[in-house]
């Protein structure tokens, strides 16, 4: 769910909100212990990369969103 949330608005003009960790909570509707579990364990699969308090995919984040939304 995260990275298809990522790819959704990526390159788009709302991609810095979007993207921001603290935004996910109120997004997503997930509570803050979750974000941090997911997030955590989508960096450690490298499927995404924290910059500056927001996410980005890595290619192989950005395949996996493709891959799960194109089936």
């Amino acid at each position: 769910m995260l990275v298809v949330h990522l790819a959704h608005h990526e390159g788009t003009a709302t991609q810095a909100v979007e993207s921001g960790i603290a935004h996910l909570q109120d997004e997503l509707r997930w509570d803050k212990q979750f974000v941090d579990q997911v997030v955590r364990r989508a960096a450690q699969a490298g499927l995404i990369r924290r910059q500056n308090g927001h996410l980005e995919l890595t290619g192989e984040g950005r395949t996996l969103a493709q891959q799960v939304t194109t089936r």
